[in-house]
């Protein structure tokens, strides 16, 4: 192995492709770090082809690394355009700066498709988000153990019982997306002189026996299919939901798996609605039927339809249902129970297609991750438990109209842990961006896994 592919493996260096929306340009960001120790003397040499972008880098004439980033295009780069800048007034890090025009042809369907061009990457998102119910239907009611399959996702734990009329099966039904209240005014917009939905419900659909109602990002289920022994029901945590013209309080239980105690779901706390459970794709999976033996046992080798839905899916799709609905661009990330906000995160960008290297070695999905695949870009600042933090959060919550987005404790840290993991992708002067006396770091989630 040559000594730039032993690097390259070790994630030295680390490279990304941005396209934004509507504008036919690539901009690719090298970032190579404690690899070159004289900066004054470095040089490159970069071509490029219409599959990959070939560098050559070099300190006092001799080649000191090679890199052939592929390119997941479907069109040409125009090479005149081609503009090399690199950064090296870092003290730690060195970074080249590739940007190109892309040459389109509008004939040729793969070119001009919202995949390329990057038109409908929101509308996109919300059609592949749908689950495909004749898939699901045949998982939960056609398998040959007869079984319906839904598990808790970490240890396989069942969660789902079969059908109470043993003589039917269940019905799949899609929910209207989460937003849809929100989402009114752009609906009722007056051309038709119609201002108000007069007398229509606009309240949350509540679960039904043998009912399995798939919304955006959780499955809504009746407690008398649900395995209500092999669950935990935990803290309570509240809800505003819009109902109407005014945001109610609604309560809801934590539930946790009784096996491994990974968070599931929620259970409302209303007597009348107790039957009432959310499932969250990202904490569950389908499957045939659960293994003999846990020790082979992996993500990877189990069948799962929500298996693209992860906690970071989970939390980019409330964001940006928040942005188109409501005109949201500020949030804060709080435990569903105690409320302790764990990161103030404002959204600057959510019609980026991203590549990077970075993420071609993880394991936990069977995804190709060599593509271009939608992302928000963000800027986000940890709350410590200090005096200097908590008047930073008081100032944004009144200072700006935010929306809080809830997860069991456990879950926030995660999704922090994700964000300073992208953090590492940007080269040193890309890291972070001072906005309102607040020191953020510039992070990203994906949209699609």
């Amino acid at each position: 192995m040559s000594h730039a592919n032993e690097n390259y493996n070790n994630k030295k260096i680390i490279f990304y492709l941005e396209k934004l929306k509507n504008i036919k340009t690539l901009l690719v960001i090298v970032n190579i770090q404690n690899l070159i120790e004289n900066k004054k003397n470095v040089r490159y040499d970069v071509r490029a082809n219409s599959n990959s972008i070939h560098i050559k880098i070099f300190n006092l004439q001799q080649e000191i690394h090679k890199l052939d980033i592929p390119l997941p295009l479907h069109c040409r780069i125009n090479q005149n355009t081609l503009h090399c800048q690199q950064d090296v007034n870092s003290t730690d890090s060195y970074s080249l700066e590739i940007k190109a025009t892309l040459l389109i042809d509008l004939s040729d369907p793969l070119q001009s498709s919202s995949a390329t061009l990057l038109d409908d990457v929101i509308d996109d998102h919300h059609l592949t988000a749908l689950d495909n119910t004749d898939t699901l239907k045949q998982h939960l009611n056609t398998t040959d153990s007869g079984d319906n399959s839904v598990y808790c996702r970490q240890c396989l734990n069942r969660l789902l019982k079969d059908s109470v009329n043993k003589d039917k099966k269940y019905i799949i039904k899609l929910l209207p997306s989460s937003n849809w209240v929100e989402m009114m005014d752009v609906w009722l917009c007056g051309c038709t002189g119609v201002t108000s939905f007069n007398g229509f419900p606009t309240g949350d659909i509540n679960a039904l026996v043998d009912y399995y109602f798939i919304g955006d990002r959780f499955v809504l289920v009746h407690n008398d299919n649900v395995n209500t022994e092999d669950l935990v029901i935990g803290s309570k945590s509240k809800e505003k939901v819009l109902v109407g013209p005014d945001y109610l309080n609604q309560e809801w239980n934590i539930v946790q798996c009784k096996m491994c105690y990974s968070t599931v779901g929620l259970n409302q706390v209303q007597e009348n609605l107790s039957y009432n459970y959310r499932l969250f794709k990202h904490a569950i999976t389908t499957t045939l039927s659960p293994p003999q033996s846990f020790k082979n046992y992996s993500l990877s080798n189990v069948s799962n339809l929500y298996d693209l839905y992860t906690l970071e899916t989970y939390i980019s799709t409330q964001i940006l249902l928040a942005s188109r609905s409501s005109i949201t661009f500020k949030f804060s990330l709080t435990c569903l129970h105690s409320k302790q906000v764990f990161a103030i995160i404002s959204l600057i960008h959510w019609e980026t297609l991203f590549y990077s290297n970075y993420y071609s070695n993880d394991s936990s999905v069977n995804t190709n991750t060599d593509e271009f695949k939608p992302i928000l870009k963000v800027l986000y600042h940890q709350i410590q438990d200090d005096k200097n933090d908590r008047d930073i959060v008081r100032e944004w919550e009144s200072n700006y109209q935010i929306k809080h987005l809830y997860l069991p404790p456990e879950d926030c840290k995660v999704v922090i842990d994700l964000l300073n993991s992208s953090n590492n992708i940007f080269p040193n002067h890309r890291k972070h961006l001072e906005q309102s006396k607040i020191n953020f770091k510039i992070g990203i989630l994906r949209l699609k896994i």
